[in-house]
């Protein structure tokens, strides 16, 4: 049997690409999951609709786990061993027929399986540490601040933030007093930060718009920005303490570290007109409606997920959007072109009904569309690094090129000011930039005719040097040339 497992050595990447049955018949059995490469990664199989069943093994043992969806994520159960291999003392064995029937149990009711057991989509939302006395320690002003952010921000950057306290700054200056933080102590402890890059698959990496750096440069750069994060944090932190009156006086000393300069901000990426155009060509019909809806809007994913048919309000050209990144809601004004289009869309909903679903009824759920949305790109021919928020970033661009003001596109995209409309999305297309120069800026000697007669010329030698179709004419070069010495055309 174990010369027959080594011929038929399966791994991760291949299990995905089997038929279903393939798969089923691979984990039915303790005989056929020999077959399976010692992998971190999961063979999950399919049950029916988000709902699914994994298994996982070292080199010694292998364990089933269970993945459903329920309250708008999805959440994960480590089921037990699985009954090949050495078996652990005083620890139950599953088949397969019972790991399927805990994962029934699991996804008919959650709350039903032991809380130790359960390993949900963000890490628990607790302290490594917890204060002790009266003092005003910065892992004191850490939880007041935590606290008084429940509630009012996206369970993601919640988890982000206890993640970052937890690692980097509670362990070095958790115990320190906050009225004795000093500037080299604060200096000396973004100094060692610890950041660990992720690692870059490609060995040569070209940010968008940007220089070719090599891996052990990108990685750099990617970890001062790391650091910069954990900084951004811990001044927000001491801030909030500060603006409260915790901590008294005018000097701030967490202000007075400066970050760490990173070469050149990633630029957005945004699409063409016309690579919308075949990107929305190429996607299935429930996915261009979800397109659709983000390049007439520039709303994010998790706001086009959540809209209601009651968002939507013909009589103003307008929707109603929440936004779940700042808890607030702002009201977008659309085309009449996106009025048609969500007028259609809302034709035989219900004021209750989502917006934009999939075809089978069901709303978008978390990641549903990130498969889908990357072969839409490689069938449109575009970029792989492509990703749905992009689309954002290209309504933002398109509407800087139509000329709209930065202020009506920021209280579209629901940005309190320019700055961040300016920093983010200020980037725009080459030739847009070349247009509005020459079209827009005065003219102080030329007249019209020799004007136009430079721009001829000069379109004729920008299409020659890019595209050489024989010798250059001399009159083309010399012939039409200004006179500059003459003081009036």
């Amino acid at each position: 049997m174990e010369s027959h497992a080594e011929e038929r050595s399966i791994d991760p990447e291949a299990f995905k690409k089997l038929a279903h049955f393939e798969r089923r018949a691979l984990l039915i059995s303790a005989d056929s999951r020999l077959c399976l490469e010692p992998s971190d990664k999961v063979y999950w199989l399919k049950l029916r609709k988000k709902r699914y069943l994994g298994y996982q093994r070292n080199k010694e043992v292998g364990q089933w786990r269970a993945r459903v969806y329920h309250g708008g994520r999805y959440i994960f159960l480590n089921i037990g061993f699985a009954d090949e291999g050495p078996k652990p003392q005083g620890r139950k064995h599953y088949t397969f027929r019972e790991a399927v029937d805990v994962t029934t149990r699991f996804a008919d009711d959650p709350d039903s399986m032991p809380r130790d057991r359960r390993t949900d989509r963000y890490p628990a939302f607790r302290l490594i540490a917890s204060p002790i006395g009266s003092e005003l320690t910065v892992l004191k002003i850490v939880s007041l601040y935590l606290a008084s952010l429940e509630g009012r921000t996206s369970r993601g950057y919640l988890a982000n933030l206890y993640r970052s306290f937890n690692r980097h700054i509670i362990p070095d200056l958790g115990n320190t007093l906050c009225d004795e933080l000093t500037v080299p102590q604060i200096r000396a402890w973004f100094a060692d930060l610890d950041v660990a890059p992720v690692r870059l698959s490609d060995p040569l990496v070209r940010v968008p718009g940007g220089p070719l750096f090599s891996e052990d440069q990108a990685e750099e750069r990617q970890a001062r920005e790391l650091a910069n994060r954990v900084m951004i944090n811990f001044r927000s932190l001491m801030n909030f303490a500060w603006h409260d009156g915790l901590i008294s006086g005018y000097e701030r000393p967490w202000m007075r570290v400066r970050p760490y300069r990173v070469a050149r901000r990633k630029i957005k990426r945004g699409l063409s007109q016309d690579e919308c155009g075949d990107l929305v060509r190429s996607c299935p019909r429930d996915l261009k409606y979800l397109v659709l809806a983000a390049l007439f809007t520039g709303a994010r994913l998790p706001e086009l997920r959540t809209l209601k048919r009651s968002a939507f309000d013909f009589t103003s050209g307008s929707l109603l959007v929440y936004s779940t990144k700042v808890r607030r809601a702002r009201r977008v004004i659309l085309s009449f072109e996106a009025i048609d289009f969500f007028e259609f869309l809302s034709l035989t909903l219900k004021p209750d009904d989502f917006l934009l679903r999939k075809d089978d009824g069901e709303p978008w759920a978390v990641g549903e569309h990130t498969h889908m949305f990357r072969q839409a790109c490689l069938a449109a021919g575009i970029d792989r690094h492509v990703v749905f928020h992009d689309l954002r970033h290209t309504y933002a661009s398109h509407q800087i090129m139509a000329g709209v003001s930065p202020f009506v596109i920021a209280e579209q995209l629901g940005h309190r000011d320019c700055n961040e409309l300016y920093r983010t999305y200020g980037h725009v297309s080459t030739s847009f930039t070349r247009q509005q120069i020459r079209s827009l800026t005065p003219t102080y000697v030329l007249g019209e005719e020799p004007l136009n007669a430079v721009a001829k010329r000069h379109e004729y030698l920008a299409a020659y040097r890019r595209k050489p179709t024989g010798p250059m004419p001399v009159h083309i070069w010399f012939g039409q040339v200004a006179d500059w010495s003459k003081p009036v055309y």
